[in-house]
């Protein structure tokens, strides 16, 4: 097992968001995370990284305990997030974004290694690598901020909602990259509101209610639990 979070609890000042969550993600899975808007989601990953510190529960990372981690600590150990939104630095070039994700790559060779095999799974980052982040598309800056989390060959990756604000043609690359991710032996938790896509590709589902987890099990059963909230 890849990650195991258990009887999590996370909270803002007085405010408890998550209220004892349970989840894991075998090697080579791919896991999503679904559930209405405000339900923890995004909380949950945010701890799973370190950027949030947990009240009670545990958090293991390939066996390893990380609640008490720091998030480049977390990251150097194999775990990449991809936040909401893409994030990516818009004053920076495609090439200067790319650097940015192989920073704790040890060599200027290692680096421009790891950047040729990203742009041979996204050639249009070869394209546009002497673009400014900020002039691509919301499905380019997507595939910007996924790619960048590829250059550290993450072992478990964590998406934030990869088709916010997509086109359906991007939609498409992205689902079919986490598709390729699982391929290669990359663990992904995913978080998506787009539930049939994500459905479409996962093999496992956690359905996520005001802080709780209200179902667990194959994208076929949780379908309809979704839908009755």
């Amino acid at each position: 097992m890849i990650l195991e979070v258990s009887n999590l609890r996370v909270g803002y000042d007085s405010l408890q968001v998550l209220k004892g969550v349970t989840i894991n993600v075998n090697a080579g899975e791919i896991v999503a995370l679904i559930g209405p808007n405000g339900s923890g989601k995004t909380t949950l990953f945010k701890a799973v990284c370190g950027l949030l510190r947990p009240v009670t529960g545990t958090i293991r990372f390939l066996g390893r305990s990380i609640e008490e981690t720091d998030a480049e600590a977390i990251l150097r150990e194999g775990l990449a997030y991809v936040p909401q939104g893409r994030r990516v630095f818009p004053s920076l070039t495609v090439d200067e974004n790319l650097d940015l994700g192989g920073y704790l790559l040890r060599s200027a060779k290692a680096l421009s290694n790891r950047k040729n095999e990203i742009c041979a799974r996204f050639p249009i980052l070869k394209e546009k690598a002497k673009n400014l982040a900020g002039d691509l598309s919301g499905g380019q800056q997507q595939i910007l901020g996924i790619a960048r989390a590829l250059m550290l060959s993450p072992r478990l990756m964590l998406l934030d909602e990869p088709s916010l604000g997509v086109d359906p043609r991007t939609l498409e690359t992205v689902f079919e990259t986490v598709k390729q991710l699982k391929a290669d032996g990359v663990s992904v938790f995913i978080i998506e509101q787009n539930v049939r896509a994500v459905l479409a590709v996962a093999d496992r589902v956690y359905l996520l209610s005001t802080g709780n987890i209200v179902a667990e099990g194959p994208p076929s059963e949780i379908e309809a639990r979704f839908d009755s909230l």
